[in-house]
């Protein structure tokens, strides 16, 4: 089975762009995240400056309204009461899992991964190495 992306028959869900703000429930008051009905961006630079823009703010925010006793307040996160600190591992546990979906696309898309946890396969090639087999 060919499982690469067809470009021609893709079409991008609207909504998906609104998740590149940071959208926390918790206390932190300085974070923002664009409307549902944000336009598209027009460029892969326009969505990587807007990701570090809204990580670098959300970092901002704990480190200056959040000290340690803030992860242990409990919190209501999508009807269920949670600690603080709980919630920002699920954040980045959530990050990883969307990361990994997107080396997914890249592969299917026929574009080269860029190595995140090490090196990809074609950086291996580039070192003039086999890449290791898992």
């Amino acid at each position: 089975m060919d499982s690469r992306v067809f470009i021609g028959n893709w079409k991008e869900n609207p909504k998906t762009f609104k998740i590149l703000g940071v959208r926390s429930r918790s206390n932190t008051k300085t974070t923002k995240a664009p409307a549902e009905d944000w336009p598209v961006p027009a460029s892969a630079q326009f969505i990587a400056d807007s990701y570090h823009q809204a990580s670098g703010a959300f970092v901002q925010a704990l480190k200056t309204q959040w000290i340690d006793q803030t992860l242990e307040e409990r919190i209501d996160f999508l009807g269920q009461k949670m600690p603080n600190g709980s919630l920002l591992m699920f954040l980045l546990l959530h990050q990883n899992h969307h990361r990994g979906q997107m080396t997914v696309l890249m592969r299917q898309a026929g574009l080269t991964v860029p190595g995140i946890y090490g090196p990809s396969k074609e950086e291996w090639a580039n070192f003039g190495m086999e890449a290791p087999k898992m």
